[in-house]
């Protein structure tokens, strides 16, 4: 359903960009803003909040593993801080390739007793959450509308790519029938193929809005994975007349919902980010 309401808002979004023409070539002749170099590097920071569960057992029994609901089962778990880069290479003008990279940190304590990886945790034991996300994808664009200047006003484009989520889960605590803290970890990478799209159009001579979606579910090894993530963003050009080296302030809202579940081995994890952003683009 929550997919359903995306696409829904995405299509509303796009609709009064497509049905406008500029048949007075305002926009050829005047507009300072400038996407259309061969290299964009973007480095932005993403206040994220966490949300879903996740269940870890271990390898030879997969019954020894109980769900922790993020929002229900643990305490002290703020929004984070998170970093990335993305690196965009504009092969042709309809093709272009990205290498997109996140880090993202979260910490929280259990509020109740949760067994974990085979062990019966107490309430209050520490764990930490850290996931690298690494996505490689080809921008095409299926319909855009570039002026005579080679400039592009605005795009349609099928994306196609594979985001790996390098996630690493932490517990640490005491728990019952153990002696002193113990600490257990689980790390899991997971490469999964998507298909997506995205719209960006200039808005005006300085403003260039964006938005996309992807997603896909796949059986990869002995998981059901499942990605799918949106970002809606306006990027405001800072460099003033120099179009030699365009400069954008990016700010937006991403959301990224990774899933993976084994019944083979009785894991579940099911974690949603999402949260405000800013970034600050150069091109060139």
């Amino acid at each position: 359903m929550r997919k359903i309401v995306l696409v829904a808002i995405l299509t509303g979004l796009l609709l009064p960009s497509l049905s406008y023409a500029d048949s007075s070539g305002f926009y050829s002749k005047n507009r300072k803003a400038q996407v259309n170099r061969k290299w964009s590097l973007e480095a932005l920071g993403w206040n994220t909040a966490m949300d879903g569960h996740f269940k870890v057992a271990t390898d030879n029994n997969p019954a020894q593993g109980q769900r922790i609901d993020i929002k229900k089962d643990t305490t002290e778990l703020d929004r984070e801080k998170a970093f990335g880069i993305n690196c965009v290479y504009e092969a042709t003008k309809r093709v272009s390739f990205a290498f997109n990279m996140l880090d993202i940190k979260h910490e929280g304590r259990l509020g109740v007793a949760r067994t974990f990886k085979g062990r019966n945790y107490v309430a209050g034991s520490k764990f930490k959450i850290k996931d690298n996300i690494y996505d490689f994808l080809m921008d095409y664009r299926l319909w855009h509308r570039v002026y005579k200047d080679g400039i592009e006003k605005n795009k349609i484009s099928l994306l196609l790519g594979v985001k790996t989520s390098d996630l690493d889960f932490i517990m640490e605590g005491n728990v019952f029938g153990g002696a002193g803290t113990q600490k257990v970890n689980y790390d899991k990478s997971l490469p999964i193929p998507y298909v997506g799209l995205e719209y960006g159009t200039f808005i005006g001579r300085e403003l260039y809005f964006k938005a996309n979606v992807r997603a896909i579910s796949a059986n990869v090894k002995d998981y059901e994975a499942s990605h799918s993530d949106y970002t809606l963003s306006l990027a405001y050009r800072l460099s003033g007349d120099d179009c030699s080296h365009d400069m954008l302030l990016d700010v937006g809202y991403k959301s990224i919902i990774y899933d993976v579940e084994s019944d083979k081995l009785g894991n579940d994890i099911d974690i949603e980010y999402s949260g405000p952003y800013i970034g600050f683009d150069m091109l060139f």
